[in-house]
């Protein structure tokens, strides 16, 4: 009885914090309701960046909070999120396919890890690139501040920067992160 019970309480530990791994593709996710775009090729940002993001993440009422450590570079894009304490996800993106590993408590965050990749991009890349790249239905600007991308003249991303934070609402989709920066180490 006594081993059954340990075995039991191991399995119910491996799953709770155990992990999967894949090795997805096509790197698409929807930018908008019925509008799929491609990831951004990595060698699309120049430079080398590290960053901690404090995200405060909204999402159909909820509010959720995760650290990310983010490095981008020319070569790859790489993410690993935590949230009370715990291992949430780790993906990276070399510009041809995308390797995530993910605890089972990230099933239970709305917004999947290559959402959240697919909006660094956004952030981060430059404004050339976003025009060069995304679907041609949509329009990207960028104004005090301020990028955004639009289809059919209706406002469908709004990226806003600060010094120290970034604010990016995703209108259509309704979701918005409130992200508090610090450079990594």
């Amino acid at each position: 009885m006594k081993h059954g019970l340990v075995a039991a309480l191991l399995l119910i530990l491996a799953v709770f914090f155990g992990g999967c791994a894949s090795r997805d593709s096509p790197l698409q996710f929807f930018i908008a309701n019925g509008l799929a775009a491609q990831l951004l090729p990595t060698a699309e940002f120049a430079g080398n960046k590290a960053l901690i993001m404090d995200m405060g993440i909204s999402y159909a009422g909820r509010t959720m909070n995760i650290t990310s450590a983010v490095k981008l570079t020319a070569e790859q894009i790489k993410v690993i999120a935590l949230a009370d304490l715990a291992r949430l996800f780790t993906i990276s993106y070399d510009g041809s396919a995308i390797d995530t590993e993910y605890s089972a408590v990230a099933k239970t965050y709305p917004i999947p890890p290559v959402y959240i990749l697919a909006d660094i991009q956004l952030i981060y890349y430059p404004l050339a690139a976003l025009k060069k790249h995304l679907p041609a239905a949509l329009t990207v600007t960028e104004k005090d501040n301020v990028r955004l991308i639009s289809k059919a003249q209706t406002e469908i991303i709004r990226i806003s920067y600060t010094d120290q934070s970034i604010r990016l609402e995703n209108n259509e989709r309704k979701y918005a992160y409130n992200i508090a920066l610090r450079e990594a180490e």
